[in-house]
């Protein structure tokens, strides 16, 4: 798993740490201040606590660079440039998985590898399977339940059901109008062709389901990816330092767009989309909204949501150019085709 974040959202960590025992490469990002009287301490207290968690430290540039030029997908390659597993997990520190999601994970793998044949001619998990995670949310009413995140913290503490560590915790809290699946109130394109509602429904327990076409380009779901070489050429591979998944493109920072391009980049390199089976999930941590995000949103005042929106069909233009003749594995939808199939 490789996760970015600031300094002041480490604690959120302390979950996930609990509940995913696989490799987690945390790239945090400090101030110069921070780095030099509390970052040594941070370490050496996650070694005990979280042995299997890594910390990477992201020295800020300036001042103005957090507020205005967060450098999102640079951190989340850094933390690719760490990963010695077959298979790579990006997230965000406010995603908190349920419990034995890592488990979880290596099941889903292992259906794609009873499924294909990698593209060295082994048995192996093809280089372009893309395994959806769905997200959800605490959210009562149109309301966020807390307003400062050492309130959304207290409660997580005090509540153990407050994010929802299994399908039936989740079940219930969606029954109780507590949950929802993530977004689904502001961005519902954001997540829609995970079909998350009618997937926690199903109750396939042994079985990938196929995503067959995107219902748009802003679908931006958490999903599982090959990266490190299988054995066979590895060293090949490793020595031209050749992952089996494209990196995070740069050029996207701050807020919005930034976790898009990378899934229009899979969607163009070929990559087949499959949810998982209803074994785990990840859950948002309610938190207030970021000062990343108000500058977002803050149009009369600051460029960075015009200057990403721009970016973002730019991009989609040059993925078109560098792939134009490749087999589209994952369409755009048409209105009257069949969304999702089970293998």
């Amino acid at each position: 798993m490789v996760v970015q974040s600031t300094f002041d959202r480490l604690p959120l960590m302390k979950q996930t740490c609990q509940r995913w025992n696989d490799p987690i490469n945390l790239v945090v990002y400090l101030t110069e201040e921070e780095s030099k009287t509390i970052w040594q301490q941070t370490v050496e207290d996650y070694s005990k606590s979280c042995p299997h968690l890594i910390l990477i430290p992201y020295i800020a540039k300036s001042d103005e660079e957090r507020r205005l030029e967060y450098p999102i997908n640079k951190m989340r390659n850094i933390g690719l440039d760490h990963v010695m597993t077959s298979h790579v997990l990006v997230v965000d520190i406010d995603l908190i998985p349920s419990q034995g999601l890592d488990r979880a994970v290596h099941s889903a793998i292992d259906l794609t590898i009873q499924a294909r044949v990698d593209d060295d001619g082994d048995r192996g998990v093809d280089p372009k399977d893309a395994i959806t995670i769905p997200a959800f949310e605490r959210k009562d009413g149109s309301n966020s339940p807390c307003k400062t995140l050492q309130d959304c913290q207290k409660l997580s503490a005090e509540d153990d059901t407050f994010i929802p560590k299994s399908m039936q915790g989740l079940r219930e809290c969606i029954k109780e109008n507590k949950c929802i699946v993530f977004q689904s109130d502001v961005n519902r394109e954001g997540h829609f062709d995970t079909m998350s509602s009618q997937w926690l429904e199903s109750n396939h327990t042994d079985a990938l389901t196929t995503i067959e076409c995107f219902h748009s380009q802003r679908y931006e779901p958490y999903v599982v990816i090959p990266w490190c070489p299988l054995e066979k050429n590895a060293r090949q591979r490793l020595a031209i330092r050749s992952p089996r998944s494209p990196y995070y493109d740069e050029r996207f920072h701050g807020y919005g767009k930034n976790k898009i391009q990378q899934i229009a980049h899979l969607r163009e390199r070929g990559y087949t989309f499959v949810t998982m089976p209803t074994t785990g999930f990840f859950m948002h941590h309610p938190h207030p909204e970021s000062e990343t995000k108000e500058i977002w949103n803050d149009k009369a005042n600051h460029d960075l949501h015009e200057s990403m929106d721009k970016l973002y069909p730019k991009y989609l233009l040059e993925l078109y150019h560098e792939y134009e003749g490749h087999h589209l594995v994952t369409p755009i939808c048409q209105r009257t085709r069949s969304h999702v199939v089970s293998r």
